[in-house]
Protein backbone atom coordinates (compact mmCIF):
# COMPACT_ATOMS: atom_id res chain seq x y z
CA UNK A 1 0.00 0.00 0.00
CA UNK A 2 1.26 3.47 -0.62
CA UNK A 3 2.27 5.41 2.58
CA UNK A 4 1.11 8.82 2.15
CA UNK A 5 1.94 11.65 4.65
CA UNK A 6 -0.69 10.63 6.85
CA UNK A 7 0.41 7.63 7.16
CA UNK A 8 1.85 6.05 10.59
CA UNK A 9 3.63 2.75 10.87
CA UNK A 10 2.37 0.44 13.27
CA UNK A 11 3.48 0.58 17.16
CA UNK A 12 4.26 -2.66 19.07
CA UNK A 13 3.04 -3.07 23.19
CA UNK A 14 4.67 -5.80 25.06
CA UNK A 15 1.65 -7.37 25.43
CA UNK A 16 -2.96 -7.34 24.25
CA UNK A 17 -3.97 -4.05 25.18
CA UNK A 18 -7.07 -3.73 27.06
CA UNK A 19 -9.25 -0.83 28.38
CA UNK A 20 -8.05 1.45 25.58
CA UNK A 21 -9.23 4.87 25.01
CA UNK A 22 -8.97 8.42 23.57
CA UNK A 23 -7.32 10.88 26.11
CA UNK A 24 -6.28 14.45 26.84
CA UNK A 25 -2.40 14.16 28.24
CA UNK A 26 -1.10 17.08 30.34
CA UNK A 27 1.42 19.81 27.91
CA UNK A 28 3.51 22.66 28.81
CA UNK A 29 1.67 24.41 26.38
CA UNK A 30 -2.18 24.05 27.32
CA UNK A 31 -2.56 21.96 23.80
CA UNK A 32 -5.70 21.01 24.10
CA UNK A 33 -5.87 18.83 21.29
CA UNK A 34 -7.15 15.04 21.82
CA UNK A 35 -3.49 13.37 20.62
CA UNK A 36 -2.77 10.46 22.92
CA UNK A 37 -4.51 7.04 24.06
CA UNK A 38 -4.14 5.02 26.98
CA UNK A 39 -4.52 1.27 27.34
CA UNK A 40 -3.56 -1.57 30.35
CA UNK A 41 -0.45 -3.77 29.49
CA UNK A 42 -0.63 -7.12 31.20
CA UNK A 43 -2.69 -5.43 34.33
CA UNK A 44 0.53 -4.22 35.45
CA UNK A 45 1.69 -0.88 33.35
CA UNK A 46 -0.22 1.65 31.69
CA UNK A 47 0.61 2.72 27.86
CA UNK A 48 -0.01 6.43 26.94
CA UNK A 49 0.46 6.56 22.61
CA UNK A 50 0.96 9.78 21.36
CA UNK A 51 -0.61 9.14 17.99
CA UNK A 52 1.12 12.29 16.74
CA UNK A 53 4.27 11.68 17.49
CA UNK A 54 3.94 7.92 16.91
CA UNK A 55 5.58 6.74 20.28
CA UNK A 56 4.56 5.12 23.13
CA UNK A 57 5.27 6.17 26.72
CA UNK A 58 5.11 3.49 29.29
CA UNK A 59 3.63 3.81 33.03
CA UNK A 60 5.26 1.36 35.31
CA UNK A 61 3.80 0.41 38.50
CA UNK A 62 5.37 -1.69 41.73
CA UNK A 63 4.24 -5.08 41.62
CA UNK A 64 3.51 -4.77 45.86
CA UNK A 65 0.08 -2.52 44.05
CA UNK A 66 -1.05 -5.90 42.27
CA UNK A 67 -2.84 -5.88 38.66
CA UNK A 68 -4.64 -2.83 37.47
CA UNK A 69 -8.66 -3.18 37.91
CA UNK A 70 -9.62 0.26 36.29
CA UNK A 71 -8.59 3.39 35.55
CA UNK A 72 -10.03 6.76 34.67
CA UNK A 73 -8.73 10.23 33.46
CA UNK A 74 -9.92 13.25 35.27
CA UNK A 75 -9.14 16.86 35.53
CA UNK A 76 -6.06 18.47 33.92
CA UNK A 77 -4.24 15.65 32.32
CA UNK A 78 -4.35 12.95 35.78
CA UNK A 79 -5.69 9.13 35.74
CA UNK A 80 -6.35 7.73 38.81
CA UNK A 81 -5.75 4.18 38.82
CA UNK A 82 -7.82 1.41 41.41
CA UNK A 83 -5.54 -2.25 41.79
CA UNK A 84 -6.20 -5.62 43.05
CA UNK A 85 -4.43 -5.05 46.83
CA UNK A 86 -6.41 -2.18 47.50
CA UNK A 87 -4.31 0.75 46.36
CA UNK A 88 -5.43 3.67 44.66
CA UNK A 89 -2.93 6.14 42.84
CA UNK A 90 -3.09 9.34 41.17
CA UNK A 91 -0.86 10.69 38.98
CA UNK A 92 0.16 13.46 36.42
CA UNK A 93 0.44 12.53 32.57
CA UNK A 94 2.79 15.63 32.67
CA UNK A 95 5.89 14.45 30.93
CA UNK A 96 8.42 16.21 34.03
CA UNK A 97 5.45 14.36 36.45
CA UNK A 98 5.42 10.73 35.35
CA UNK A 99 8.25 9.94 37.26
CA UNK A 100 6.81 10.60 40.59
CA UNK A 101 4.34 7.77 40.33
CA UNK A 102 4.24 7.27 43.76
CA UNK A 103 2.74 10.00 45.26
CA UNK A 104 0.77 10.85 47.67
CA UNK A 105 -2.36 8.85 46.84
CA UNK A 106 -0.40 5.63 46.77
CA UNK A 107 1.11 5.96 50.04
CA UNK A 108 -1.61 6.65 51.86
CA UNK A 109 -3.11 3.01 49.79
CA UNK A 110 -0.66 1.25 50.91
CA UNK A 111 -1.04 2.74 54.44
CA UNK A 112 -4.70 1.42 54.63
CA UNK A 113 -3.60 -1.94 53.09
CA UNK A 114 -0.90 -2.53 55.93
CA UNK A 115 -3.45 -1.63 58.81
CA UNK A 116 -5.77 -3.89 57.11
CA UNK A 117 -3.13 -6.76 57.25
CA UNK A 118 -2.21 -6.48 60.27
CA UNK A 119 1.08 -4.33 59.68
CA UNK A 120 0.64 -1.64 61.83
CA UNK A 121 3.87 0.15 62.16
CA UNK A 122 4.14 0.13 58.52
CA UNK A 123 1.03 1.71 58.55
CA UNK A 124 1.64 4.02 60.90
CA UNK A 125 4.96 5.09 60.14
CA UNK A 126 3.34 6.07 56.69
CA UNK A 127 0.61 7.50 57.98
CA UNK A 128 3.11 9.66 60.47
CA UNK A 129 5.34 10.71 56.78
CA UNK A 130 2.42 11.93 54.83
CA UNK A 131 1.05 14.23 57.81
CA UNK A 132 -2.71 13.51 56.65
CA UNK A 133 -5.29 13.98 59.05
CA UNK A 134 -8.23 11.91 57.61
CA UNK A 135 -5.55 9.21 56.59
CA UNK A 136 -4.38 9.10 60.61
CA UNK A 137 -7.95 8.74 61.59
CA UNK A 138 -8.45 6.03 58.97
CA UNK A 139 -5.39 3.96 60.10
CA UNK A 140 -6.63 4.67 64.08
CA UNK A 141 -10.06 3.64 63.36
CA UNK A 142 -8.93 -0.01 61.65
CA UNK A 143 -6.18 -0.35 64.87
CA UNK A 144 -9.13 0.49 66.87
CA UNK A 145 -10.86 -2.48 65.74
CA UNK A 146 -8.28 -4.82 65.72
CA UNK A 147 -7.80 -4.26 68.96
CA UNK A 148 -4.55 -2.00 68.84
CA UNK A 149 -5.85 0.47 71.46
CA UNK A 150 -2.87 1.99 72.54
CA UNK A 151 -2.44 2.51 68.82
CA UNK A 152 -5.03 3.69 67.70
CA UNK A 153 -5.63 6.12 70.69
CA UNK A 154 -2.47 7.39 69.85
CA UNK A 155 -2.86 8.65 66.40
CA UNK A 156 -5.91 9.66 67.42
CA UNK A 157 -4.21 12.13 69.86
CA UNK A 158 -1.99 13.36 67.54
CA UNK A 159 -4.54 14.62 65.05
CA UNK A 160 -6.31 16.56 67.83
CA UNK A 161 -8.73 14.24 68.62
CA UNK A 162 -8.62 14.16 72.46
CA UNK A 163 -11.69 12.50 74.01
CA UNK A 164 -11.63 9.86 71.19
CA UNK A 165 -8.21 8.98 72.43
CA UNK A 166 -8.86 9.77 76.23
CA UNK A 167 -11.75 7.08 75.94
CA UNK A 168 -9.33 4.56 74.76
CA UNK A 169 -6.91 5.70 77.84
CA UNK A 170 -9.50 4.95 80.22
CA UNK A 171 -10.44 1.82 78.96
CA UNK A 172 -6.86 0.41 78.41
CA UNK A 173 -5.67 1.81 81.80
CA UNK A 174 -3.28 3.91 80.33
CA UNK A 175 -4.40 6.56 82.85
CA UNK A 176 -0.26 7.94 82.61
CA UNK A 177 -1.78 8.69 78.87
CA UNK A 178 -5.14 10.04 79.41
CA UNK A 179 -4.34 13.24 82.96
CA UNK A 180 -2.27 15.32 80.36
CA UNK A 181 -5.25 15.74 78.04
CA UNK A 182 -7.80 16.25 81.32
CA UNK A 183 -6.96 20.40 80.27
CA UNK A 184 -8.47 19.44 76.68
CA UNK A 185 -11.60 17.40 77.66
CA UNK A 186 -15.33 18.92 77.86
CA UNK A 187 -17.30 16.01 78.40
CA UNK A 188 -18.64 15.89 81.89
CA UNK A 189 -19.31 12.23 81.38
CA UNK A 190 -15.50 11.42 80.31
CA UNK A 191 -14.26 13.42 83.49
CA UNK A 192 -16.18 11.30 85.49
CA UNK A 193 -15.14 8.20 84.10
CA UNK A 194 -11.17 9.66 84.11
CA UNK A 195 -11.76 10.38 87.85
CA UNK A 196 -13.33 6.78 88.97
CA UNK A 197 -10.60 5.30 87.19
CA UNK A 198 -8.12 7.23 88.85
CA UNK A 199 -9.87 6.26 92.47
CA UNK A 200 -10.19 2.75 91.40
CA UNK A 201 -6.17 3.22 90.89
CA UNK A 202 -5.74 4.93 94.03
CA UNK A 203 -4.60 7.91 92.32
CA UNK A 204 -5.82 10.65 94.60
CA UNK A 205 -3.25 13.30 95.14
CA UNK A 206 -2.86 13.38 91.03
Amino acid sequence: KAKGEGYKPPLTLKGPPRDICWARQKTADRDERVRNITTVIKNQNISLIDIEENKINEINFQPAYGQITSYQWYGDGYIIIGFSKGVVCAISTHMKEIAKEINKQCYAGIARTSARLGDVVRAISISKSLEDKQLTIEIGTVCESMKQFLEAAQLFESVGLIERAATIYIQIKQLKQALPLIEKIHSPKLLRELAKAREAEKQYKE
